[in-house]
């Protein structure tokens, strides 16, 4: 049996082949590049802020410690035996991603209380609610002592004022950091439901007037596809709302544990882990796809364009 060579001349006759057997083998789908570029640029524009790195590292942390959590209380006693020895490569793996990423996260929130403070002022001039204003306060004015405290412990931990910050120090300001953490949990959680339920209301509304109009077509100028345009926006901003309420509860189970509230023993570590990952990921998913899109109607770009009864047509934009 022959083999059959074929000699290339010069690079044009490869891109010439090349091109013909990729024609003839079939060709990516476009939506794969498209989506492969999209997840880049996300990735790209979260990392490129302190907040977006922040949640990336927080996923990965969730993760490590979800992973060594399942194996530091597994069923199998080969693997807690395992454990013990230090035989399990990927276990230290896991411990030593979790504490890093916990410790270089601190840097992200470093001065950080001090956008709190000056958000303190911007609720002040707001025009709401007195009770919803003094909810954000509270929650801004935790936030700001959280950090303080936050970034406090990590000046501490590298080594900053050994004289001062004695372990049961260190260990008391951590306790303070969680409690303010978790009373900005509460008052976030709160500021959730309540625009949650403002949502709702609104959607109602405008659900009512959609369904006391009569049928007929709708044009791009029309009052009624303002209405239905206000209705996608109030349906869409919901699920976000479930979202928050959801992510609050999450970090709320968390930090109980953590503070050894009553009854935190039935909270399990590896749930705890769990919770992580899921709040991380909300956040992440909420950073990805909160760019609110609507469907607006255009007209089309025919020759009947200009006639009273022209064709339009859908379009998606951002807003």
């Amino acid at each position: 049996m022959s083999l059959r060579r074929r000699t290339l001349k010069s690079v044009h006759d490869f891109a010439e082949v090349f091109s013909k057997k990729f024609s003839e083998n079939g060709q990516i789908p476009a939506k794969y590049g498209s989506y492969l570029i999209s997840t880049a640029s996300f990735v790209g524009t979260q990392m490129s802020s302190s907040k977006g790195r922040d949640k990336i590292c927080s996923l990965i942390q969730y993760l490590a410690q979800f992973y060594f959590e399942c194996h530091n209380h597994s069923s199998i006693p080969e693997v807690r035996e395992l454990i013990k020895q230090k035989k399990i490569s990927s276990y230290r793996i896991a411990v030593n991603i979790e504490s890093s990423m916990s410790s270089g996260r601190k840097i992200f929130r470093f001065l950080k209380f001090m956008d709190e403070i000056a958000e303190v002022s911007k609720v002040a001039k707001l025009k709401k609610k007195l009770s919803r204003k003094i909810l954000m306060m509270i929650g801004h004015l935790a936030s700001a002592v959280y950090f303080f405290l936050d970034n406090t412990v990590w000046f501490a931990s590298v080594g900053f004022f050994k004289d001062f910050f004695t372990d049961p120090m260190i260990s008391y300001l951590k306790y303070r950091k969680d409690l303010f953490s978790f009373v900005r949990l509460i008052t976030n959680l709160c500021l959730s439901i309540i625009r949650r339920k403002n949502t709702i209301s609104k959607a109602r509304k405008y659900k009512e007037v959609i369904d006391d109009l009569p049928e007929r077509s709708v044009r791009g100028d029309d009052s009624t596809c303002e209405l239905i345009r206000r209705y996608i926006r109030a349906r869409r901003k919901l699920r976000f709302r479930n979202l928050d309420v959801l992510h609050d509860c999450l970090r709320i189970v968390m930090l109980y544990r953590s503070l050894k509230f009553r009854g935190h023993e039935i909270i399990h570590p590896t749930f705890v882990a769990f919770c992580g990952i899921v709040s991380s990921g909300i956040s992440i998913f909420k950073a990805a796809i909160e760019k609110e899109r609507f469907i607006k109607v255009e007209p089309s770009p025919t020759k009947c364009s200009k006639e009273p009864n022209s064709a339009f047509t859908l379009s998606l934009i951002h807003i």
